[in-house]
Protein backbone atom coordinates (compact mmCIF):
# COMPACT_ATOMS: atom_id res chain seq x y z
CA UNK A 1 0.00 0.00 0.00
CA UNK A 2 1.37 3.35 -0.60
CA UNK A 3 0.81 6.44 1.41
CA UNK A 4 1.74 9.61 0.31
CA UNK A 5 3.64 11.45 3.26
CA UNK A 6 2.74 15.79 3.44
CA UNK A 7 6.09 16.25 2.00
CA UNK A 8 5.79 14.56 -0.87
CA UNK A 9 2.25 16.74 -1.39
CA UNK A 10 4.17 19.94 -1.07
CA UNK A 11 6.45 18.99 -3.85
CA UNK A 12 3.66 17.65 -6.40
CA UNK A 13 1.68 21.00 -5.98
CA UNK A 14 4.47 22.82 -6.56
CA UNK A 15 5.59 21.10 -9.56
CA UNK A 16 2.22 21.68 -10.89
CA UNK A 17 2.06 25.06 -9.88
CA UNK A 18 2.23 28.24 -12.49
CA UNK A 19 4.27 30.56 -10.68
CA UNK A 20 4.28 34.20 -12.23
CA UNK A 21 7.43 35.35 -14.20
CA UNK A 22 8.49 38.66 -13.51
CA UNK A 23 10.70 39.38 -16.17
CA UNK A 24 10.97 38.00 -19.75
CA UNK A 25 12.92 34.83 -19.97
CA UNK A 26 16.13 34.52 -22.20
CA UNK A 27 15.78 33.96 -25.66
CA UNK A 28 17.73 30.97 -25.33
CA UNK A 29 16.33 29.49 -22.35
CA UNK A 30 16.17 25.80 -23.75
CA UNK A 31 20.20 25.91 -24.81
CA UNK A 32 20.72 27.00 -21.00
CA UNK A 33 19.12 24.27 -19.28
CA UNK A 34 20.34 21.73 -22.05
CA UNK A 35 23.74 22.66 -21.63
CA UNK A 36 23.29 23.08 -17.51
CA UNK A 37 22.20 19.54 -17.30
CA UNK A 38 24.24 18.09 -19.98
CA UNK A 39 27.10 19.34 -17.46
CA UNK A 40 25.85 17.77 -14.03
CA UNK A 41 24.66 14.48 -15.53
CA UNK A 42 27.70 13.98 -17.69
CA UNK A 43 25.54 13.23 -21.00
CA UNK A 44 26.21 14.52 -24.73
CA UNK A 45 24.23 18.02 -25.47
CA UNK A 46 23.36 15.94 -28.91
CA UNK A 47 21.94 12.99 -26.97
CA UNK A 48 19.90 15.49 -24.81
CA UNK A 49 18.24 16.73 -28.55
CA UNK A 50 17.37 13.49 -29.73
CA UNK A 51 13.66 13.10 -30.50
CA UNK A 52 13.98 9.03 -28.77
CA UNK A 53 14.67 8.43 -25.18
CA UNK A 54 18.10 7.47 -25.34
CA UNK A 55 19.85 5.69 -22.55
CA UNK A 56 18.34 6.03 -19.40
CA UNK A 57 20.79 8.82 -17.97
CA UNK A 58 20.16 10.82 -21.11
CA UNK A 59 16.36 10.12 -20.60
CA UNK A 60 16.47 11.44 -16.55
CA UNK A 61 18.95 14.61 -17.63
CA UNK A 62 16.10 15.36 -20.18
CA UNK A 63 13.82 15.11 -17.80
CA UNK A 64 15.43 17.32 -15.19
CA UNK A 65 15.57 19.82 -17.51
CA UNK A 66 11.57 19.97 -18.42
CA UNK A 67 11.06 19.69 -14.77
CA UNK A 68 13.43 23.18 -14.29
CA UNK A 69 11.54 24.74 -16.90
CA UNK A 70 7.97 24.25 -15.27
CA UNK A 71 9.35 24.94 -12.02
CA UNK A 72 12.17 27.02 -11.90
CA UNK A 73 11.20 29.04 -14.86
CA UNK A 74 7.37 29.32 -14.30
CA UNK A 75 6.43 27.62 -17.84
CA UNK A 76 3.31 25.96 -17.95
CA UNK A 77 3.21 22.60 -19.26
CA UNK A 78 2.28 23.28 -22.55
CA UNK A 79 5.01 26.27 -22.96
CA UNK A 80 7.80 23.82 -21.46
CA UNK A 81 6.58 21.09 -23.83
CA UNK A 82 7.12 23.40 -26.84
CA UNK A 83 10.16 24.70 -25.74
CA UNK A 84 11.55 20.59 -25.87
CA UNK A 85 9.26 19.53 -29.09
CA UNK A 86 7.59 17.16 -26.47
CA UNK A 87 4.00 16.63 -26.03
CA UNK A 88 2.84 18.44 -22.10
CA UNK A 89 1.71 15.14 -21.10
CA UNK A 90 5.40 13.87 -21.62
CA UNK A 91 6.61 16.87 -19.58
CA UNK A 92 4.01 16.00 -16.73
CA UNK A 93 5.53 12.75 -16.78
CA UNK A 94 8.90 14.15 -16.44
CA UNK A 95 7.92 16.10 -13.58
CA UNK A 96 6.57 13.26 -11.75
CA UNK A 97 9.62 11.26 -12.61
CA UNK A 98 11.85 13.87 -11.31
CA UNK A 99 9.63 14.45 -7.84
CA UNK A 100 9.68 10.59 -7.68
CA UNK A 101 13.23 10.95 -7.70
CA UNK A 102 14.31 13.41 -4.88
CA UNK A 103 13.30 10.88 -2.12
CA UNK A 104 17.02 10.21 -3.16
CA UNK A 105 19.01 12.87 -0.87
CA UNK A 106 22.18 13.24 -3.24
CA UNK A 107 19.70 13.65 -6.18
CA UNK A 108 17.47 16.02 -4.01
CA UNK A 109 20.26 18.08 -3.11
CA UNK A 110 21.72 18.04 -6.47
CA UNK A 111 18.50 18.90 -7.71
CA UNK A 112 18.52 21.91 -5.33
CA UNK A 113 21.44 23.05 -6.71
CA UNK A 114 20.40 23.26 -10.37
CA UNK A 115 16.43 24.87 -9.33
CA UNK A 116 19.17 27.60 -7.80
CA UNK A 117 21.34 27.98 -10.54
CA UNK A 118 19.07 27.79 -13.08
CA UNK A 119 16.74 30.73 -11.17
CA UNK A 120 19.84 33.03 -11.05
CA UNK A 121 20.86 32.37 -14.75
CA UNK A 122 16.91 32.80 -15.67
CA UNK A 123 15.84 35.79 -12.93
CA UNK A 124 18.53 37.76 -12.04
CA UNK A 125 20.41 38.17 -15.27
CA UNK A 126 19.63 41.07 -17.51
CA UNK A 127 17.48 40.31 -20.35
CA UNK A 128 18.88 41.27 -24.18
CA UNK A 129 17.78 44.73 -24.57
CA UNK A 130 15.39 46.15 -27.09
CA UNK A 131 16.79 48.14 -29.77
CA UNK A 132 15.57 51.78 -27.99
CA UNK A 133 16.97 50.53 -24.61
CA UNK A 134 20.62 49.91 -26.44
CA UNK A 135 20.97 53.10 -27.64
CA UNK A 136 20.39 54.02 -24.26
CA UNK A 137 23.13 52.07 -22.86
CA UNK A 138 25.58 53.36 -25.20
CA UNK A 139 24.49 57.23 -24.23
CA UNK A 140 25.01 56.61 -20.95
Amino acid sequence: MYIETSSQRTRSKTCCRRRSRKKQLPPDLKELLEETVTRVFDVELDHIRMPTRGRARVAIARQVAMYLAHVSCGLSLTETGELFGRDRTTVSHACQVVEDRREDPEFDRALQLLENITKILTFCLPAAPAPEEDEELWDA
